[in-house]
């Protein structure tokens, strides 16, 4: 799946300039978002000492500070964002592009094999699809936690102490890996059976699916009794697979929005103090919240992951029976005949 792609001469020079141009961008994009919660910041304390009176305010010349602060930065964010979007979209379809190529030249070796059409049709747009979203997003994070690290670690010098631990060095770090890690438990255990579950629905899918083909070609009526078994299994199989899935939604969805206010607990005992200015909470909390969010995109990604890992099975389930028909046939290559396939 990888190999046919990134390993290809026709293909691997625009997918290794695509995908480094695409790593930049992200960069960019990611620093341009610290740089939006630092002014967001920097905002909330000016509208704090407004408040308190330390400052002397005025709408027109709080509006102006806004709209020069923001306006650059929000626009430089939104072209590259949109300009990332259309690098990783061609990079994804000549993904897809390049294994249907590769499955289709063997072609007269797998179109025996059952779910060859689907395999080379809907599985490639589903990989391709499902790595557009989750690779992106996990690069991105990872990316983004990269840059915040040192602005947490910087900032957490004003937190002598948080709830729970007391004083510990480094202490903002504490809440986002530990809320993370108690999330990432309790998805792990409500959705461990999906993967296998998502494999097996769509090999019964692949069975009828089949049955169905046969019978349009067919002068005799469909077997009923075979199709009633097969949906049976689909059947029961889908109810596992919505059993499963309850837990994990439960979960994902509590956990996500107990965290959203959980992790500003942790701050309190420090800005109740007094050792705190409004900007450094809000700047902590933000952090705090962004770091979480960085080591949630497993959690957030958790559903595209067991389809990904079904999807993987199939395709190397498939790819194994290419080449082990390729052995089998050694001697008859030559008769056989691969296709020379370009779809360019």
């Amino acid at each position: 799946m990888i190999a046919a792609y990134l390993w290809n001469r026709k293909y691997f020079l625009r997918a290794y300039l695509l995908f480094f141009s695409s790593l930049l961008l992200m960069w960019y994009e990611s620093s341009t978002r610290i740089s939006m919660s630092i002014f967001v910041a920097e905002y909330n304390q000016i509208l704090s000492d407004c408040v308190t009176a330390r400052i002397k305010c005025e709408v027109y010349e709080t509006t102006m500070v806004v709209i020069k602060g923001i306006v650059p930065i929000a626009l430089s964010l939104a072209v590259c964002y949109s300009i990332n979007s259309y690098v990783v979209n061609v990079f994804i379809f000549y993904w897809r592009q390049a294994l249907s190529e590769y499955y289709l030249s063997s072609w007269p070796l797998v179109r025996g094999i059952e779910g060859a059409s689907q395999r080379i049709q809907e599985d490639t747009k589903a990989w391709a699809k499902l790595c557009q979203a989750t690779i992106t997003d996990l690069i991105q994070n990872l990316m983004m936690g990269i840059q915040i690290l040192p602005k947490l670690i910087e900032l957490a010098s004003s937190v002598p102490e948080i709830f729970i631990f007391g004083k510990v060095k480094y202490a903002a770090l504490y809440p986002p890996t530990l809320l993370f890690l108690a999330q990432f438990l309790v998805i792990l255990l409500t959705s461990v059976k999906l993967p296998y579950l998502h494999y097996e629905n769509q090999k019964i899918e692949a069975a009828l699916r089949k049955e169905l083909v046969l019978a349009e070609d067919n002068n005799n009526s469909i077997d009923n009794n075979l199709i009633k078994s097969i949906t049976s299994d689909l059947q029961r199989n889908y109810y596992a697979t919505f059993r499963w899935n309850f837990p994990f939604a439960f979960g994902n969805l509590a956990c996500r929005e107990a965290m959203i206010f959980i992790g500003s607990i942790f701050l309190w005992p420090s800005f109740f103090s007094g050792t705190m200015t409004i900007s450094d909470y809000y700047s902590l909390d933000l952090y705090m919240m962004q770091l979480l969010n960085v080591l949630q995109v497993i959690q957030r990604r958790w559903r595209e992951f067991t389809e990904i890992m079904a999807i993987y099975r199939r395709l190397s389930d498939f790819e194994n029976k290419i080449i082990a028909n390729k052995n089998s046939n050694v001697d008859n290559m030559e008769k056989i005949g691969l296709l020379d396939v370009n779809l360019e």
